[in-house]
């Protein structure tokens, strides 16, 4: 998944196009909040497993989440901010670990093993792909927060305020340290180019989706992306 970081400037470009609120970007971190404090990360971003030209993913469920919130998902910034996290998650591990790992079918889950793709060459234990990523979450940070707007102590407070939970105020404020660099400032696999392309996607499909959502499509066929908004 993103960092807690790609999330606020994705969600605050979103927030900027469609006027949303603060409560929309207290939502859009809460999928990351509640997993290191109430609940698992399959719970917290509707982690569903899903099959694909003979790969695993384990993706957002965002037809699950729209159908359980139908009746506030159009007017309830908190909800929709949410949303915009999941939509953010199903790009990454989609199209971001895609880049860079590939799960077989043919393995018990238990068994399964990520191997990194055509990129590279050598077998890669998920253990360690996801040590290596989140190291460069931390080198991507201060690059990230120079996009950022947002007043970061305000937001924080506020996010306090809205969970009464003071290891929210921790989890955020360990996700976006600028002091720490991993592996002296060189990252295995992000680099910015591949953040724009990733948050460009994200937005795109928000967009679609928030479309249709307001435009009261099917449910059932509310995904729906195309896959051209992150091939370009």
């Amino acid at each position: 998944m993103g960092s807690i970081l790609m999330h606020l400037c994705i969600s605050e470009k979103i927030k900027e196009k469609y006027n949303f609120g603060d409560q929309f970007m207290i939502g859009c971190v809460l999928p990351d909040i509640l997993k290191r404090t109430t609940t698992s990360r399959d719970d917290s971003h509707y982690i569903m497993r899903f099959v694909e030209d003979g790969y695993v993913y384990r993706l957002p469920d965002l037809n699950k989440y729209i159908e359980e919130h139908k009746d506030i998902i159009k007017t309830d910034e908190l909800t929709i901010g949410y949303f915009a996290h999941l939509v953010e998650d199903y790009v990454w591990f989609k199209y971001i670990s895609g880049l860079f790992t590939k799960v077989r079918e043919d393995e018990e889950e238990k068994d399964l093993i990520r191997f990194r793709s055509d990129n590279f060459s050598i077998p890669h234990p998920g253990e360690e792909y996801g040590i290596e990523m989140y190291q460069d979450y931390h080198n991507m940070n201060p690059w990230l927060y120079q996009k950022l707007k947002i007043d970061i102590d305000d937001f924080i407070k506020k996010v306090v305020e809205y969970t009464k939970d003071e290891n929210a105020a921790n989890i955020l404020k360990e996700a976006m340290d600028l002091d720490i660099v991993c592996r002296n400032g060189k990252n295995e696999y992000l680099d910015e180019n591949c953040i724009e392309r990733y948050m460009k996607a994200s937005e795109e499909l928000f967009e679609l989706n928030w479309n249709r959502i307001n435009s009261d499509t099917d449910i059932a066929s509310i995904l729906g992306f195309s896959e051209s908004c992150w091939k370009y």
